[in-house]
Protein backbone atom coordinates (compact mmCIF):
# COMPACT_ATOMS: atom_id res chain seq x y z
CA UNK A 1 0.00 0.00 0.00
CA UNK A 2 2.86 2.88 0.72
CA UNK A 3 4.89 1.50 -2.40
CA UNK A 4 1.51 2.65 -4.08
CA UNK A 5 1.30 6.02 -2.16
CA UNK A 6 4.74 6.59 -3.30
CA UNK A 7 4.05 5.66 -6.76
CA UNK A 8 1.02 8.06 -6.89
CA UNK A 9 2.79 11.07 -5.29
CA UNK A 10 5.67 10.74 -7.06
CA UNK A 11 3.88 11.11 -10.56
CA UNK A 12 1.71 14.24 -8.90
CA UNK A 13 5.26 15.88 -8.08
CA UNK A 14 6.79 14.61 -11.63
CA UNK A 15 3.58 16.58 -13.62
CA UNK A 16 3.85 19.78 -11.21
CA UNK A 17 7.43 20.02 -12.06
CA UNK A 18 6.89 19.30 -15.78
CA UNK A 19 4.11 21.91 -15.48
CA UNK A 20 6.47 24.56 -14.18
CA UNK A 21 9.00 23.57 -16.39
CA UNK A 22 6.78 24.69 -19.33
CA UNK A 23 5.66 27.67 -17.71
CA UNK A 24 9.07 28.94 -17.54
CA UNK A 25 9.88 28.43 -21.13
CA UNK A 26 6.47 30.02 -21.61
CA UNK A 27 7.28 33.32 -20.07
CA UNK A 28 10.66 33.49 -21.27
CA UNK A 29 9.24 33.31 -25.06
CA UNK A 30 6.70 36.18 -24.07
CA UNK A 31 9.22 38.48 -22.66
CA UNK A 32 11.72 37.66 -25.89
CA UNK A 33 9.10 38.72 -27.94
CA UNK A 34 8.43 41.35 -26.20
CA UNK A 35 11.76 42.78 -25.84
CA UNK A 36 12.09 42.41 -29.73
CA UNK A 37 8.88 44.58 -30.80
CA UNK A 38 10.52 47.04 -28.53
CA UNK A 39 14.00 47.01 -29.64
CA UNK A 40 12.22 46.95 -33.26
CA UNK A 41 10.25 49.98 -32.02
CA UNK A 42 13.70 51.61 -31.48
CA UNK A 43 15.38 50.87 -34.06
CA UNK A 44 12.76 52.22 -36.22
CA UNK A 45 12.70 55.65 -34.39
CA UNK A 46 16.34 56.06 -34.27
CA UNK A 47 16.17 56.03 -38.20
CA UNK A 48 13.60 58.41 -38.37
CA UNK A 49 10.81 56.53 -39.23
CA UNK A 50 7.85 55.98 -37.58
CA UNK A 51 7.01 53.27 -35.37
CA UNK A 52 3.14 51.33 -35.87
CA UNK A 53 2.00 47.99 -33.98
CA UNK A 54 -1.70 47.71 -36.12
CA UNK A 55 -3.97 44.61 -34.88
CA UNK A 56 -6.66 44.54 -37.74
CA UNK A 57 -9.58 41.95 -37.05
CA UNK A 58 -10.87 40.71 -39.91
CA UNK A 59 -13.91 38.21 -40.55
CA UNK A 60 -11.31 35.79 -41.26
CA UNK A 61 -9.24 36.31 -37.63
CA UNK A 62 -7.46 38.59 -36.17
CA UNK A 63 -4.17 40.29 -38.36
CA UNK A 64 -0.90 41.52 -37.06
CA UNK A 65 1.28 44.26 -38.59
CA UNK A 66 4.18 45.89 -37.29
CA UNK A 67 6.54 47.96 -39.15
CA UNK A 68 8.33 51.29 -39.95
CA UNK A 69 7.22 53.83 -42.08
CA UNK A 70 8.04 57.15 -43.53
Amino acid sequence: MTNTLDLAAYKIMNQFYNLQENKGALVFIVVLIILLVFAYAFYCTSKGFNFAGNQNVTKSGTSYKIGCWK
